[in-house]
């Protein structure tokens, strides 16, 4: 078993340790109040990620050092970006009309990501199949920060400018030329590092800021580091993998504590 592998696997534990009191509490706030609907989704889709792991975890155990094939653990993990599409969709409210242009540009943005998917590892129809619920679920978090003025449309073009950098770097990165695909492949990390930290850092001031109704703004910022957080770990290798997936634990806990502010303005916690 590789030292990645090894790391990967206490990083597993790590996130294991940390989602199941976020479960156990998540789980109690759904007979806590009136907003029940938003803790049942939400409480599934920390459920859906804990199965994820699990599998994860285990197949490296048992089989490490080889790369999983379609395996249950993406079916949680579809499962888990969808019950945080109903988190969304309770904390916006019905919507009579589709908002095309925002449509679109989800559709453009998760489509590169799928494109890259599919070069990387040559399988179309799990890729695509799989990357369908992302592309509502940035549907749905570009709405909201929208209606939430969690971020200006400025600030959402200039993120959305150096995303695609980004993309078309990677995909330059798997060119034949592996001398030079791998300096392609290092000069994104430093793009997506810092983008990353914009985000935990507005979604922190958020978190910190007291206003009696925030409208979602921290659910919409938390879930935007959660997707990112999520194509970093698809983007990276080796090493920065690694870095991705503590990242990501940072984001579980970001996400249950704007969660649970949601629901202490709804007079539940």
């Amino acid at each position: 078993m590789s030292l990645e592998t090894v790391l990967g696997n206490i990083i597993s534990v790590m996130s294991l340790l940390v989602v199941i009191p976020i479960i156990v509490s998540s789980a109690k706030s759904v007979t806590a109040g009136s907003n029940k609907v938003l803790s049942v989704f939400f409480t599934f889709s920390m459920v859906s990620y804990f199965l994820s792991e699990v599998y994860y975890f285990t197949y490296n155990l048992l089989i490490p050092d080889t790369r999983m094939p379609f395996a249950a653990n993406e079916i949680a993990e579809a499962s888990m970006i969808l019950f945080l599409c109903a988190v969304l969709e309770v904390t916006m409210g019905r919507e009579k009309k589709v908002n095309v242009p925002v449509f679109i540009f989800s559709v453009m943005f998760i489509g590169s990501n799928i494109v890259l998917w599919i070069l990387w590892s040559g399988e179309w129809i799990k890729n695509i199949l799989f990357g369908l619920p992302y592309v509502y679920f940035f549907y749905l978090l570009i709405s909201g920060i929208l209606k939430s003025r969690a971020a200006t449309v400025k600030e959402i073009l200039i993120f959305m400018i150096a995303s695609f950098v980004v993309f078309g770097l990677e995909a330059a990165a798997l060119m034949p030329d592996e001398r030079i695909g791998e300096i392609l492949e290092v000069s994104c990390y430093p793009i997506m590092y810092i983008l990353w930290i914009l985000i935990f850092v507005r979604t922190v001031s958020a978190l910190r800021t007291k206003e009696i109704s925030s409208a979602g703004k921290e659910i919409y910022l938390s879930f935007s580091l959660h997707i990112w957080t999520m194509l970093l770990m698809f983007l990276s290798a080796g090493i920065f993998y690694n870095i991705a997936s503590l990242l990501y634990i940072v984001v579980l806990l970001l996400m249950y504590r704007s969660f649970k502010k949601e629901l202490s303005e709804d007079g539940i916690c």
